[in-house]
């Protein structure tokens, strides 16, 4: 429960940053198959917990990029 609080946090920042709404759309349906899969399959924690982390490495990175470009204009 705890990993889809944190995947939830890390989409709301990236929903109220400056990424366009494609980015948004993805970055939403991919933080919510990564969040539920372990619970409508079983045996796939492993596997969703992999994504989770990649997804919180992309969104680390991705505010971070934007943080800094705001910062340069």
């Amino acid at each position: 429960m705890s990993t889809i609080f944190i995947l939830i946090v890390f989409a709301w920042f990236v929903m109220v940053s400056d990424a366009g709404v494609t980015e948004k759309l993805v970055l939403a349906a991919l933080c919510t198959v990564a969040a539920l899969l372990p619970l409508a399959v079983p045996g796939s924690g492993l596997p969703a917990a992999i994504g989770q982390g990649a997804l919180g490495v992309y969104v680390c990175l991705r505010m971070t990029y934007l943080r800094a470009k705001t910062r340069l204009d």
